[in-house]
């Protein structure tokens, strides 16, 4: 058997698992993450913007269904799912636009339907079903690994190349540049400049040209998984007051990650986080940005935030992103039994020391 082709076996475990659990009849999945969850990185879509694939796996405990149209089916049996074991069937592409819920219910029969998505009659229960896909196995733990350090290193690259008098939207259109070559595509790239740094927490990129500073911003996704990573910039030398905020956001950020263990709640890590920013002395700049969450098949699968009801996993991938006005840090993370593990790392970018030990990225002097 391939190892795509067990791991493909072991989630529909996991669904199935949950419809025993749940008293289900039959589970459709058709948002664009949840299929590319359990085809382990296929590539159902045309639209990457869009919601929904081209595509429903229908699952019950001794079936499951590819429901698609005329236009996708072959080449998603010949190019992207030949060697998973799946009924086929085909309507149409009028049908599939016009009415695709009353085709997957002449699959199904009579019984009902629990759903990722809201097709017409279906019951909804989205939450439970996207957290089957919170512990990664450890073939998605290796691919996501592959991923992080080569959207690192892509980010890092365009980042070293920024030139003063340059426009963000050109040192944008190099990050998407490098982040494609490696078989990437990039949902986030942000890119500020000098006083857009100090203005705006998600600064999409403008013509307005680099003098001295830059923050530039990637999320990157290959095979459904995301990592997402912020590094600094700044031409000359750095002025006392952005390298003590620099210092002071890497010692919340190495405490947030530090605080990811397995078992640990999620709304206890933000508290710890609360704690750090009032300690260095920045009590309310946690109210300026959300602090990230979990990562995975989004670039965020839920936000973190105080009363947050979910607990860290085996296996599970974060990313933080404390912020303090002019410097933010972000990376992400794997964790596991044995601590959390920072998988953007390049080992190629200056670093902060902090009290817990950990490393976390520097402003790079240009």
């Amino acid at each position: 058997m391939s190892d795509r082709r067990s791991e493909f076996e072991e989630k529909i475990g996991r669904l199935r698992g949950l419809i025993a659990a749940k008293n289900w009849a039959w589970v459709a999945l058709s948002r664009l993450d949840s299929l590319t969850w359990v085809t382990s990185g296929a590539k159902c879509f045309v639209d990457l913007g869009a919601e929904s694939g081209v595509a429903t796996i229908l699952v019950r405990p001794d079936r499951v269904i590819l429901a698609t149209n005329r236009i996708e089916i072959d080449r998603l049996l010949d190019e992207e799912l030949q060697d998973l074991p799946l009924e086929t069937a085909v309507c149409e592409w009028p049908r599939w636009i016009q009415d695709q819920a009353d085709f997957i219910r002449e699959i199904t029969g009579e019984s009902p339907i629990t759903s990722d998505s809201p097709l017409a009659g279906f019951q909804v229960e989205a939450a439970d079903l996207q957290a089957l896909r919170f512990s990664l196995t450890a073939a998605e733990q290796r691919r996501y690994r592959a991923l992080a350090k080569d959207a690192a290193a892509a980010l890092e690259t365009a980042a070293r190349t920024v030139q003063r008098g340059e426009a963000e939207t050109t040192i944008a259109a190099r990050i998407n540049a490098e982040i494609a070559v490696s078989g990437m595509h990039a949902p986030v790239v942000l890119v500020a400049s000098d006083e857009r740094v100090f203005k705006y927490r998600h600064p999409l990129p403008t013509s307005k040209t680099v003098d001295r500073y830059a923050m530039v911003v990637a999320s990157a996704a290959r095979y459904g998984l995301y990592a997402s990573v912020t590094r600094l910039i700044h031409f000359g030398e750095i002025n006392e007051e952005l390298r003590s905020k620099s210092r002071a956001c890497a010692e919340i950020d190495a405490v947030m990650i530090s605080a990811t263990t397995v078992g640990t709640a999620v709304e206890q890590v933000i508290a710890t986080a609360l704690e750090a920013y009032a300690s260095h002395g920045y009590a309310e700049e946690w109210k300026l940005l959300h602090q990230g969450g979990a990562a995975g098949y989004r670039s965020r699968e839920y936000f973190a935030h105080a009363g947050c009801r979910h607990v860290v996993q085996d296996g599970q991938a974060f990313a933080w992103n404390p912020s303090i006005t002019g410097v933010k840090s972000e990376d992400t993370i794997l964790v596991a039994a044995s601590g959390p593990e920072v998988i953007t790392a390049t080992g190629d970018w200056p670093q902060i020391a902090t009290e817990t030990g950990l490393e976390r990225p520097a402003i790079l002097e240009l």
